[in-house]
């Protein structure tokens, strides 16, 4: 696969998006540099180290840092990310033991960074590049979202129109959630957050959060108490913790316009719905209102909050100015680990180079197309591309000062949006796909790109009809083995042969003992992958004498078609006494 071997080689060329980002924009911040720390260096597993501030540089328990620090003036050390499993590390590396670096002059950072990687104990020193907004807002008297009609969304909708279960996390400039097109379909995590309130009216979440104020807390649950709406990385440039992700004014509003694409409620009295208008989003905020930049502050932790959150699907409308991929690559692992499946936007540089995250192997990158299926203008394509979405005048929620309004969003931004609401109908058929799954029915269920560029937009332009039409689990029941004829009154074991047919995996499926209407014991199988076979162990004790015939049943809400889901009958009498 192209994109692996990009990865494994290091060689990922970005390119700055043009017309999109301020000018002055590098693309590496001057003065900042990532190290990935070996658990030997820091001591645990945690980024748990102790680090004190005299004459102005960074002094810790190892001499030898210090040496460093003081000769290239480190100003600054602070652990980069918090994740829930403080275990999980690749090749060595834990990402709580990646730490940022702050220097008072840049003019001397490769030095430093091969002063650093002399040392054992220092996995990776990179400098730390800069996360830019995909931002193409629009205002347009457009009333119509012809490009629903391209992706079959409303005959997807016939079928599945997204299920409350699935949540679609959102890693951008934040979100005005109160937006009245999607505020019911807002992910409100009360269970972390029950003495939290809304004040939707004033935009405003009340109650505590965070951890008692501790900018360093190696809690995951307690960083993020209180998270009722998702979180603000962008307070912690400033040394703050924020749990909301509100984006207010009508700056840089690409977090909504993107929240609108995939989740807007349907009403019939506006023109305006999302791919997946009954599933929910969960947001993260990681920019400031009218800030004068398009940087993005702590995206791969937004990144890494919303896998830890149990969130499947990750839109991301932004791109890594230069990416090393030795820093970003364990964050990207980390959230295909846990089941989350990041969709993102290839670029707007109508050239072959594909932005990163998007080129990372488990992302999927998405290019834009026009209503005619050929592509649009800015479109980056070719072979790291995975698939293609509308993406040219993309009609949907914005907001002006602090009113709703509508607008038009351009580019891959808005492709990607498209990607994730169709991949959130694609699991609301079944919620136990796996990421691999969910990923290869998305990139099969297509439509033919046309043009020059129709081999080089990934696999073809996302269709919603075919996407949920694709999703099949068809658990059959085989057969039921075990004790039969004349048994004594004792406990019996039985097995229940159940074969998947479908193309994804099945779990939390019930596998029942039946004897004729009656239910005589349940167990909750374990999960079936696609076209594999499963004997489930079952057993049972007669409460009474008595004739039984028995037969297995299996019962699951995302079977295809219910059918052929019970065994064949065994005939039991249950005797007292077996001459």
């Amino acid at each position: 696969m192209e994109k692996n071997k990009y990865l494994i080689c290091l060689i990922i060329t970005i390119s700055v998006i043009s017309g999109l980002f301020c000018e002055d924009n590098d693309e590496f911040y001057s003065d900042r540099i990532i190290v990935g720390f070996s658990a030997g260096f820091v001591g645990n597993t945690r980024g748990e180290f102790d680090i004190q501030i005299e004459d102005g540089f960074v002094y810790t328990p190892v001499l030898w840092f210090n040496d460093i620090a003081r000769e290239y003036q480190i100003t600054s050390m602070e652990r980069k990310y918090i994740v829930r499993d403080q275990e999980w590390n690749l090749d060595g590396l834990y990402l709580m033991n990646i730490f940022r670096l702050k220097i008072d002059t840049s003019d001397r950072k490769d030095s430093l960074i091969n002063d650093l990687l002399s040392n054992y104990d220092v996995l990776f020193a990179e400098q730390e590049p800069i996360t830019m907004v995909f931002d193409n807002e629009q205002i347009s008297t457009i009333s119509t979202q012809e490009y629903l009609q391209l992706i079959q969304a409303p005959e997807a909708w016939t079928i599945e129109t997204g299920s409350p279960d699935v949540v679609v996390g959102i890693v951008d400039t934040g979100v005005k959630w109160n937006n009245g097109d999607f505020a019911e379909n807002m992910w409100i995590n009360y269970e972390n957050s029950p003495n939290n309130t809304i004040d939707w009216d004033a935009r405003e979440i009340l109650g505590p959060y965070g951890s008692d104020g501790s900018q360093n807390p190696t809690n995951w649950d307690a960083h993020f108490w209180g998270d009722i709406m998702g979180w603000d990385f962008y307070s912690d440039q400033t040394g703050g913790q924020d749990n909301n992700p509100y984006q207010d004014g009508s700056g840089n509003t690409q977090g909504t316009m993107v929240a609108g694409i995939i989740a807007a409620v349907y009403d019939p009295s506006i023109d305006r719905v999302g791919v997946a208008h009954t599933s929910k989003i969960f947001t993260t905020k990681h920019i400031a209102y009218n800030s004068g930049s398009n940087n993005l502050n702590n995206a791969f932790q937004g990144i890494l909050y919303l896998a830890d959150r149990g969130i499947r699907i990750i839109n991301t409308s932004w791109a890594i100015a230069s990416p090393n991929a030795s820093h970003l690559n364990a964050t990207m692992q980390y959230a295909y680990d846990k089941g989350a499946l990041i969709i993102a936007a290839a670029g707007n540089n109508s050239n072959t180079s594909v932005s990163f995250p998007a080129a990372h192997q488990h992302a999927v990158a998405v290019a834009a197309t026009t209503n005619q299926d050929t592509k649009w203008v800015l479109s980056n394509y070719g072979s790291l591309i995975d698939i293609s979405a509308p993406g040219d005048q993309i009609m949907t929620s914005s907001f002006w000062g602090n009113g709703d309004s509508h607008g038009t969003l351009t580019g891959t931004a808005a492709s990607a949006a498209v990607v994730s609401g169709v991949a959130a109908l694609i699991l609301s058929q079944n919620l136990d796909m796996t990421v691999d799954e969910l990923r290869n029915i998305l990139l099969e269920s297509v439509d033919d790109v046309q043009g020059q560029y129709a081999n080089q937009m990934g696999s073809g332009r996302v269709n919603a009809y075919k996407g949920v039409q694709s999703v099949t689990v068809d658990l059959i029941a085989q057969s039921l083995t075990g004790s039969s004829g004349t048994v004594d009154l004792e406990e019996l074991t039985y097995n229940v042969s159940v074969i998947n047919e479908g193309n994804t995996t099945a779990s939390s499926y019930t596998i029942k003992l039946m004897s004729g209407l009656s239910e005589l014991v349940s167990v909750t199988g374990p999960p079936i992958a696609p076209y594999a076979i499963e004997i489930i162990q079952i057993t049972w004790t007669p409460p009474r004498f008595g004739s039984y015939q028995l037969y297995g049943h299996v019962e699951f809400l995302y079977d295809q078609d219910h059918s052929n889901n019970t065994t064949n009958v065994l005939n039991v009498n249950v005797t007292s006494h077996i001459n």
